[in-house]
């Protein structure tokens, strides 16, 4: 072949210094000039003229080539800059390549990433290094290496290849380092740097021999670069050619080793470096072994093959010559596209900068809400300009119609409070919580009380208040800033406190009490006691009335109650505007920690205050509070809870009048009228004592009706995986129980592995529980000898998952009359709650009972397990315990309290204790004993809403979309009014499965009703896991995949065909075509037949179709075993969205592929199947629209007879090396695809 490089004359090729382009089109030239084939390289500044002519020319430059298409000139093109991936999809440099790849006859790209970027039009081929002069020496090694040039086109002193984290990594562990680059590009970014008193050896503009010598004498290089053209960089292939281990960012898979993979972390690199040093002949072995991959030759063979069948004849080019016609009209173009834009949003308004170019740019700042243009501008170039609104917007951008928008996905969000005043944190708390559930964004938090906050929010990330945020999105400032508007849409004196928030934030205005961890510690004060807070922080947020804080407080002392003082000074102002507590009273002011007053607020009758921070504290324990003010209106502060006293007249809420600006500095500010002295200020306020006395009076009224437990009962909490979400609800609903005077603590008693030792008490038959049921017991043993340490009266043991299913003031008062009544009637064991009967409410056995005619009431306030004893029952539970043994949870759980043969055997017990059931499935055997006979009537019965939570515990695609329609099927047939479910893949589920709710991984659910976990049972699915389902499980050899959901969720199987979210874009590709997966997660599932791929592209083509190859990786397996993708099809391989490749399959004529998850989604689409398959049988997948390929005349269906190891790659049980797939012919998937393409004519 006649082959031509083109490049512009500003690169030098060969190369005379640093540039990877310039040697990759050299080495391009050498490998095929050693191929047989003439190479030539024409540079634009010295056109020589061009005689004969080229069957191939190939382009590296986008400008020469959207010219050559221009001249009908068809051409190979290689896009190099990676400036057009850093600079997004907006800027000039982007679209120019886009163009030149999409005008190409074919485009290529050096990184598998830029696939995707570039919508899929080019192909990935990798770089390479001449491994007769990149190759390992005998030379000593030592010391660590850095290797280039940093920065970007604009802007040099910034560090992409991350050479600081290298540098700052091997001076903490005093190892030498070298770096060695170009001076012209790397010294403006020393010079940035040179404060940092970094200790490296510096080594510039080495000529290659040297530069081979310095791989050859080190021992690591250190690359944790932020982006690259060529994935893998040449310098990294380079390095390992050399025997050069490398720590780097990943590169794509496969090219460093998985130990040295690292992010841009000072501390990554320092362990990835101890961690090669410490085996390094190992990590150069596998170093040297990897880089045989990228040689020259081979790339250059990839490439010759290109040349040769995707061009072919038609490449023919009649006039070279014509591609240099217009350089001048070339070069103008170029320098017109010669510019770029960017854009940021760190402080919640955007900044658009402008890059060169000769031209001004139209910019246009939007608010997108409605449409707004907020800022227009013909922008000069290098110029920027920016708006200046900081509350949250939802920008867009364009610029000379290039269009960007504001997105908060996934993205770091700063919330920052611009106030360190106690109450305006309380009170903007919860709604960086709802930000974050609004938006899905990662927000960090810089408040001035975190630890109030960290452990009831645990999505959000707490910061100390000036914290720095590692790649920062945007911020967004809370505070108080009146007539501000570049920080808040509307002035804020006129709405409540909290409004400011959700106004500055783009929420919704609804109150949010918010949520905060408060000590759990006794009330220090036994007699009734009421907290008051008599300080504010300007004089006009006191209550005024002279002598009004003494009478409240005399008031409050007739009535029984103890008054507290909680401020933090005793006395507090200016003079002559000093102000006192009243007499009488527990003076707490002082060093006293807001924890403190925390427990104080807690156990308190009710609070009195002012508009300051302790009341928003006491709101926010949940104390009923009365708030004095008459500066403020009584919809400035929280409405839930509390009585406001505000009086209005013309003294009042000047606060909230726009006229008026409060002045921080005045402690005596009063826009209405001069205060000279207190006397003036009592005068002046409009609330008297009566106005408290009768809030006193209506708030006592209140809270003698408030429920606290008149007994000295201690709840456990019996919990195994406290982080679980199922644990994580209960624990949410059960600890508020503290706050009316249950003594909560929390039992954490690992999860119990292994075989449970139950032989002692169910010798004959075996007993039916499982290791988790022996847990469960175990942390109930040790809960009971817990709980009755103390001096209480009563124990409550609470399993994990118990939830309350009524307010906490419901359950108190009736945990009070079962007190009472386990006292009088000598009740020894009362069950509060228990799942329902077989599991299921409508179930059989359940049927049986007309509820109208039992003797007991099924009044439910909690789901699961809820056990009350007297203290009195301690000794009798030891004694059974020494007898009956620790192993013997049947026992226990079950019949400790009833007529059980072994407790009657070893006791002479004709009969069980007397129980007490609120709601249990053993009611049906005590009806007339039990006490809420007496307790509860018919008007106390509730209707529990029934909510399943189903977890897929498999993360693959393929179970995913087979399962989701058995949840469906479930809450059908069982009547569910929710069913939860929990995936990996909701983006195509959800809107698939409008009738069932979908939530992430580790999101909360509350208030399940029953459990279930989908996965392999006899595999991976663990006793833990099981929760509800039915026992005994199927073994997953019997199954099919979706018969795996069926015997999980207890269902009659059918096959259902599966639903996904089909997103409407259109057809990429003009002809018809067909998209195949040949990837798997395990060589058992691959088609082994050597060539049988290739075999079936080319039929293909015969036929008419294109192949699309749409699997993820176009190499993938292990070292000695990678499966690639044939040769011929299109190359959509990747890391791009799966709804793109939906997308695909839609648009297929049909699929062919092995079992897997692309196979699950050609079904779901209705697309006709073709499946290669000997690893299963043909019915473990679905069998309507498929042809299943299989031979069942040799070794097959390993899957239903071995135990599968997932941790094997190369597993074979029977070791026959995959003659399941090896022994199934081309002539086999021919005539199938034969079928198919029948039916489609």
């Amino acid at each position: 072949m006649k082959i031509c490089q083109v490049t512009p004359g500003w690169i030098e090729v060969p190369p005379k210094s640093w540039g990877a382009i310039e040697k990759i089109i050299w080495e391009y030239k050498l490998a095929f000039e050693r191929r047989g084939h003439q190479c030539d390289i024409l540079h634009l500044d010295d056109v020589h003229p061009i005689q004969d002519e080229y069957d191939i020319i190939h382009i590296h430059m986008a400008n020469l080539a959207i010219a050559a298409f221009e001249e009908n000139i068809p051409y190979i093109f290689t896009c190099h800059d990676h400036h057009a991936y850093i600079q997004g999809k907006s800027s000039p440099v982007y679209k120019e390549n886009l163009e030149a790849l999409k005008k190409a006859k074919l485009g290529i790209v050096p990184a598998q990433y830029l696939v995707d970027y570039f919508d899929g039009i080019p192909i990935y081929l990798e770089h390479g290094a001449d491994q007769t002069k990149y190759k390992d020496s005998e030379q000593h090694r030592s010391g660590l290496l850095c290797v280039g040039k940093t920065g970007y086109m604009t802007d040099n002193t910034e560090d992409r290849k991350g050479f600081s984290y290298g540098i700052e990594a091997a001076n903490e562990l005093d190892i030498p380092i070298t770096w060695a680059g170009p001076r012209q590009d790397n010294e403006h970014f020393i010079n940035k740097h040179k404060d940092k008193n970094w200790n490296y050896a510096m080594k510039y503009d080495l000529p290659e021999d040297e530069l081979i010598k310095l791989y050859q004498s080190s021992k690591i290089l250190i690359h944790p670069s932020e982006v690259e053209a060529g994935h893998p960089p040449l310098t990294i292939i380079e390095a390992m050619s050399c025997g050069l281990p490398i720590i780097g960012t990943y590169m794509g898979d496969g090219v460093l080793h998985e130990d040295c993979i690292v992010g841009r972390d000072k501390e990554e690199v320092k362990q990835a470096i101890q961690k090669v040093l410490g085996n390094y002949e190992y990590y150069q072995d596998w170093y040297l072994s990897n880089s045989k991959k990228y040689s020259w030759d081979k790339v250059c063979r990839r490439l010759n093959r290109i040349y040769e069948t995707t061009l072919g004849d038609d490449f023919m080019l009649e006039n070279m010559n014509r591609l240099y016609n217009n350089v001048t009209k070339r070069e103008d173009s170029r320098r017109e596209l010669d510019w770029s834009w960017t854009y940021s949003f760190h402080d919640g308004y955007p900044r658009i900068d402008i890059h060169g170019g000769d031209k001004n740019r139209l910019v246009k700042i939007i608010d997108n809400k409605n449409d707004n243009v907020v800022y227009e501008a013909n922008l000069k170039p290098n110029m920027w300009c920016t708006a200046t609104r900081r509350w949250y917007t939802d920008w867009r951008i364009e610029v000379d119609g290039n269009v960007e928008r504001l997105d908060l996905k996934n993205k770091n969000v700063l919330i920052d409070v611009a106030t360190s005043s106690l109450g305006d944190n309380i009170a903007f708390m919860p709604y960086a919580e709802e930000f974050r559930l609004k938006h899905k964004c990662n927000v960090y938090y810089a408040g001035w009380f975190n630890s109030f906050f960290e452990k009831e929010y645990p999505n959000i990330n707490f910061i100390e208040v000036g914290g720095v945020v590692d790649n920062l999105y945007t911020r967004y400032s809370l505070g108080w800033w009146f007539d501000n508007l570049d920080y808040h849409p509307t002035d804020c004196r006129p709405i409540p406190l909290q409004q400011t928030v959700t106004d500055i934030l783009g929420l919704d205005y609804k109150e949010i009490k918010p949520k905060i961890t408060i000590p759990n510690k006794p009330r220090t004060i036994e007699e009734p006691y009421v907290c008051i807070a008599i300080h504010g922080t300007s004089q006009c947020k006191y209550w005024n009335r002279k002598g009004g804080w003494q009478k409240v407080v005399d008031y409050l002392n007739e009535n029984g109650y103890k008054v507290v003082l909680i401020s933090k000074e005793h006395s507090f102002g200016i003079e002559p505007f000093m102000n006192y507590p009243p007499e009488n009273i527990i003076d707490k002011s002082g060093d006293y920690s807001l924890e403190d007053r925390m427990v104080d607020l807690k156990h308190a009758e009710f609070y009195i205050g002012i508009g300051s921070g302790l009341s928003w504290l006491a709101w926010a324990v949940g104390t009923p509070s009365i708030l004095i003010s008459s500066m403020s209106k009584p919809n400035h502060e929280f409405r839930t809870n509390s009585i406001r006293i505000y009086k209005e007249s013309k003294n009042s809420g000047y606060w909230n009048n726009p006229n008026y600006l409060f002045d921080r500095g005045e402690w005596n500010w009063n826009p209405v009228k001069e205060m000279k002295s207190l006397d003036d200020w009592d005068k002046f306020e409009p609330i008297d004592y009566e106005d408290v006395k009768s809030a006193i009076d209506k708030i006592n009224n209140v809270s003698d009706k408030r429920v606290e437990v008149k007994h000295k009962v201690k709840l456990v909490h019996l919990l195994t995986r406290p982080n679980d979400e199922r644990e994580r609800a209960s624990i949410e609903s059960l600890k508020i129980l503290a706050n009316y005077g249950i003594d909560y603590v929390q039992h954490i008693n690992e999860p119990f592995t292994g075989e449970p030792p139950m032989n002692k008490a169910f010798p004959d038959p075996p007993s039916p529980l499982g290791a988790g049921h022996y847990g469960a017991w175990s942390s109930f043993k040790k809960g009971v000898i817990d709980g009755f340490k103390d001096d209480h009266d009563f124990l409550l043991l609470c399993e994990c998952d118990c939830i309350l299913t009524e307010q906490p003031e419901k359950f108190i008062e009736i945990l009070n009359e079962v007190c009472d009544g386990v006292n009088q009637k000598d009740i020894s064991y009362f069950s509060f709650g228990d799942r329902y009967i077989d599991g299921v409410l409508n179930s059989p056995e359940y049927l049986k009972y007309d509820d109208t005619d039992l003797y007991y009431q099924t009044y439910k306030i909690v789901l699961a397990h809820m056990t009350l004893m007297p203290k009195k029952v301690f000794p009798y539970l030891l004694d059974c315990y020494e007898k009956v043994g620790w192993d013997s949870p049947d026992t226990w759980f079950n019949h400790v309290f009833q007529t059980h043969g072994l407790v009657g055997e070893i006791f002479g017990h004709k009969e069980g204790f007397k129980m007490g059931i609120l709601y249990d499935e053993v009611a049906k055997q005590h009806e007339g004993q039990s006490l809420i006979d007496n307790t509860f009537k018919d008007e106390d019965r509730v209707q529990v809403r029934q909510k399943a939570f189903i977890v897929f515990g498999s993360a693959s695609l393929g179970d995913s979309i087979a399962w989701a329609p058995y949840c469906v099927e479930y809450k059908k047939q069982f009547g569910f009014d929710e069913v939860v479910v929990c995936s990996d893949w909701n983006s195509i589920l959800k809107p698939a499965y409008p009738e069932l709710t979908f939530v992430e991984r580790n999101e909360v659910v509350h208030n399940i009703t029953r459990r279930h976990t989908i996965d392999f049972a006899g595999l991976v699915l663990k006793e833990e896991e099981m929760f509800d389902n039915p026992r005994p499980l199927k073994d997953y050899k019997e199954c099919s995949v979706q018969e795996q959901a069926s015997n999980c969720l207890g269902l009659e199987h059918k096959e259902i065909k599966p639903r996904i979210h089909i997103p409407n874009k259109p057809k990429k590709y003009p002809k018809k075509y067909v998209c195949i997966a040949i990837q798997s997660t395990a060589q058992a599932k691959y088609w082994n037949l050597d060539g049988g791929w290739d075999k079936i592209v080319s039929y293909l083509s015969k036929l008419g179709y294109q192949t699309i190859c749409i699997d993820k990786y176009s190499s993938f397996g292990v070292e000695g075993s990678f499966n690639n993708i044939p040769p011929g099809a299109f190359n959509m391989t990747g890391e791009f969205p799966i709804e793109d490749r939906i997308v695909d399959i839609s648009h297929c004529e049909f699929f062919i592929g092995t079992s897997s998850g692309l196979s699950w989604i050609a079904h779901a689409v209705g697309k006709p199947v073709v499946m290669v398959s000997g690893f299963t049988k043909p019915w473990n997948e679905f069998t309507t629209n498929i042809e299943r390929v299989h031979n069942d005349n040799v070794c097959n269906g390993c899957w239903h007879k071995h135990k599968f190891d997932m941790g094997d790659w190369m597993w074979c049980p029977e070791n026959k090396d995959f003659e399941c797939t090896k022994q199934i012919s081309f002539k086999m998937v021919k005539e199938s695809i034969d079928k198919i393409h029948e039916s489609l004519k």
